[in-house]
C-alpha cells in the first residue's frame, strides 16, 4: 500500500513509501529507521475515522506531520 507522509519532523520531510499495512508498527518502522525522519522515543499516530490518514504526535500532544494511505480503503492493524 502506497502511503504519503508529509511534512514529518523538523525537517519538513515530505515521501512517498509502500508499507506492508497502515499499522502502527509499519508506520513507526518508516519515520523512524528508514527515512530518520523522527528521533523521539515517544511517537504517537491518531488516524481518521476510515482509518485511511492522520496524524503523527510526539511527546503526546505536538503534532510533526500526518500520512495518508493513496488509493487504498486501508484497514487499521493495531499491534
Amino acid at each position: 500500500m502506497k502511503v504519503e507522509f508529509e511534512n514529518v519532523g523538523r525537517n519538513k520531510m515530505t515521501w512517498t513509501a509502500d508499507l506492508p499495512s497502515l499499522s502502527w508498527r509499519s508506520l513507526e518502522r518508516e519515520v523512524r529507521a528508514k527515512r530518520g525522519a523522527l528521533r523521539s522515543r515517544s511517537v504517537e499516530f491518531e488516524f481518521n475515522a476510515e482509518g485511511t490518514a492522520g496524524v503523527i504526535y510526539v511527546g503526546d500532544f505536538r503534532p510533526v506531520g500526518t500520512f495518508r494511505a493513496i488509493n487504498a480503503a486501508a484497514v487499521v492493524v493495531k499491534l
